[in-house]
């Protein structure tokens, strides 16, 4: 008897000590296998971002070209991360300058993203109100690259489109296009669409004169194991930025702290995002 408890104890103890070891596996970040704390990850995508004021920059440089290589490239480390979801932002300005490629590339970006497995939606973002009559243009642009279909994939009959910034105040209604106002990601608030909680959070920029790459480490460990400690699982964790450099939100690696940003959030994924 004394042996089988002894036996017994012994398991335990070595039970113990491995969730003990797991828990450390990453640094900054929970460890070991935990459930999902969302079934999709999403990102903020820039194709056109806005200069860093702090000087940060893509690594290696794009030179703020969104060219095919830059495309595959930012497509292979979204898999990697297990993004599933991507919003592609774009600005009114984009379709003011009218440049014949903006169509072209949208929907190369997108075939090549859906080649992939990863959902590409349009995401218009206004520092000011959006005139009705670009509200129209606008909307015929989303219909010709997200509607209309000319190479034999397969689309939802209605295009969604988000609104962030000014763009809420939209006007225009399609009947081929939901719209759907994004919430202020750094609340963390919540939004339902068709049926589905997406969960909008930030990931942290630039907060302190000279901060280092494990203050934003710091920073994005506490709002994951906020989401990762909720009761019940969201369809959709949206973060704000892939590479957001006007506003320092960025997870691509950069010039700033490498691909350390990149890495942890990862590592983080692949244990709390359910696998496509």
């Amino acid at each position: 008897m004394i042996v089988r408890m002894k036996r017994d104890l012994s398991i335990v103890l070595m039970l113990a000590s491995s969730l003990l070891l797991n828990t450390g596996h990453a640094f900054l970040f929970p460890g070991g296998v935990k459930r999902a704390a969302a079934s999709r990850l999403a990102v903020v995508y820039h194709p056109f971002p806005k200069p860093s004021p702090h000087g940060w920059e893509a690594l290696p440089t794009t030179n703020g070209l969104w060219t095919k290589e830059r495309m595959l490239r930012d497509i292979k480390r979204l898999k990697k991360m297990n993004v599933s979801i991507t919003l592609l932002v774009l600005t009114p300005e984009r379709f003011s300058s009218s440049s014949p490629y903006l169509s072209e590339d949208c929907q190369t970006f997108t075939q090549l993203c859906e080649a992939e497995g990863i959902t590409v939606s349009p995401m218009i973002s206004a520092t000011t109100v959006i005139s009705k009559r670009d509200q129209s243009l606008i909307s015929q642009f989303i219909r010709d690259v997200w509607v209309q279909n000319d190479t034999g994939t397969e689309r939802p009959d209605r295009a969604l489109c988000f609104l962030a910034g000014e763009a809420v105040t939209w006007r225009v209604r399609d009947p081929a296009i939901q719209y759907v106002n994004v919430p202020a990601s750094d609340a963390g608030a919540s939004v339902v669409i068709n049926n589905q909680t997406w969960l909008f959070t930030a990931v942290p920029g630039k907060t302190e004169p000279a901060p280092s790459a494990r203050d934003r480490e710091k920073s994005l460990k506490a709002g994951l194991n906020a989401v990762s400690k909720r009761s019940v699982p969201v369809a959709v964790l949206c973060l704000n930025a892939w590479n957001d450099y006007g506003g320092s939100h960025v997870v691509e690696p950069n010039t700033f702290d490498g691909d350390t940003l990149y890495d942890r959030l990862s590592t983080w994924a692949g244990k709390y995002i359910s696998k496509p």
